[in-house]
This record gives C-alpha cells, sequence and structure tokens, in this order.
C-alpha cells in the first residue's frame, strides 16, 4: 500500500468501505448476528484496540474475527435440531428432500464425477438441521400462505402473487441460509434462482386457484445452494472446473 499512491489516496478518502466489505464476507457465514456484532466493533475498534489503526484491512479482519467469533458462542447455545421440523414444513408447500437432493447432485457431480448420492443428501440435511434455515423457511411459508388467504393489502397480495419482477424481499429472506456457507454459495444461489431446474421451476410455475410459491420456491434455491456450499467447503472436488 505505501508504494501505490493512488489506492492509498483512496484508502484515506472517509467514504471508502472495500475494505468493510471484504471482512464482511467472514461475518456473513455466521449469520445477521455477526454482521450485526462487526458494526459494533468497527465503530468501538479504537476502544478496543486502541494502538492499533482503524482503516486498515487488517484491523476490519481483526473487527469480522471478534464478531464470528462471539456470534459462534451464542449459536453453539443453540442445541435443538430443527431438521424434522423443516422437512415437514417444506412437505407441507409439496417439497420433498429428495427433490432437494436432485438440484444439489445435478449441480456437485460435473466436480465430483465419482460422488456417492448419499453425500448430498448429508450436506442437504446438515443445512436443514440449522435454526437460521428454520426462521427462513418458516417467514417465507408464512408470507405465502398468507397471500392465499388474501390477508394483505390488495396491491401487496397481488405484487407478490405475481412475484414481480422489481419485487425482491423473497431472494432477500431466502438469502440467508446460503450466506451462512460463503460466497460459492452465493453464487450458486443466483444460479439457480435464474436457472430453476426441478422443483424450483414447478414451484415457480404453480399459481392455480391463488397459490403462491413466491418465496417458497426462492428458499428450495437457498437450502439446495447453501448444500452446495457445504459440501464445497467439507470435501476435496476430483476437478478444479466442471468436466465438459
Amino acid at each position: 500500500m505505501r508504494h501505490d499512491h493512488e489506492l492509498l489516496a483512496s484508502m484515506k478518502d472517509p467514504s471508502y468501505n472495500v475494505h468493510r466489505t471484504m471482512a464482511m464476507s467472514i461475518c456473513g457465514m455466521y449469520g445477521s448476528g455477526a454482521i450485526s456484532l462487526f458494526g459494533f466493533v468497527d465503530c468501538k475498534f479504537r476502544i478496543f484496540f486502541p494502538s492499533k489503526r482503524p482503516k486498515s484491512f487488517l484491523s476490519k479482519g481483526v473487527c469480522a474475527i471478534v464478531a464470528c467469533a462471539a456470534s459462534a458462542v451464542f449459536s453453539d447455545s443453540v442445541k435443538d435440531d430443527y431438521t424434522q421440523r423443516n422437512l415437514e414444513l417444506l412437505a407441507s408447500r409439496g417439497v420433498e428432500l429428495e427433490e432437494i437432493v436432485d438440484i444439489v447432485d445435478g449441480l456437485q457431480r460435473p466436480y465430483n464425477p465419482d460422488m456417492e448420492r448419499k453425500l448430498c443428501e448429508e450436506h442437504v440435511l446438515g443445512v436443514l438441521r440449522k435454526q437460521q434455515t428454520f426462521h427462513a423457511i418458516q417467514l417465507a411459508i408464512k408470507i405465502d400462505t398468507a397471500v392465499e388467504a388474501e390477508e394483505f393489502s390488495k396491491q401487496y397480495n397481488y405484487t407478490v402473487g405475481q412475484d414481480e419482477g422489481l419485487f425482491g424481499v423473497d431472494e432477500s429472506v431466502a438469502s440467508a441460509i446460503p450466506l451462512l456457507y460463503g460466497t460459492i454459495a452465493i453464487t450458486n444461489f443466483g444460479y439457480l434462482d435464474k436457472a430453476k431446474p426441478g422443483v424450483i421451476a414447478e414451484l415457480d410455475s404453480n399459481h392455480e386457484a391463488g397459490k403462491c410459491n413466491t418465496f417458497i420456491d426462492d428458499i428450495v434455491c437457498g437450502i439446495a445452494a447453501a448444500a452446495c456450499g457445504r459440501l464445497a467447503h467439507n470435501n476435496t472436488p476430483k476437478y478444479s472446473k466442471p468436466l465438459k
């Protein structure tokens, strides 16, 4: 940095924020609680570390590590396994475990041709075990069913029911799941949201008798993307690029 005068000048600008953006990519893997704590530690940095420079990339990385560690302590107090509750919620909207496993297998197979399908199921269940996943699924289904029952205003029922192009709250809720597994999971989430393989397309196109799947289809994207990210973080792929 000392020898790059252009970059150094940018970093001295009060609006410079790239160091925070990079550090927060760590926090995302520990949920929204870690992101909130990052903001607190960042603002109080001089109190916690009076001899360190608060505007460096390293200082923001330290903030992220402290925030994530604190969030991990909180998360460890949650001992409940939410797998069964999550499977029941998904089944109530016509989504079965095997359908999500199919999507994960389809995405990961090109990188691991000899992979056992059971591995995909293991990582889907790992995602479904988490409390954060339960909260996202629960909220998504509550909103979809409320729209079907016309419990919101006429305008909101229409906006959500038609899944209008500029409505993005559904993706925001669902992205809370892949965020827990890093940028690779978020990349997969974006791909699945556009490609809509398997049951995702079925949900997206089902509007019969006032059916609303606006939130649940993105939830399936989020779970599958998170499982792919979880698999990637826990297993060394045979190929770094998919075979053609």
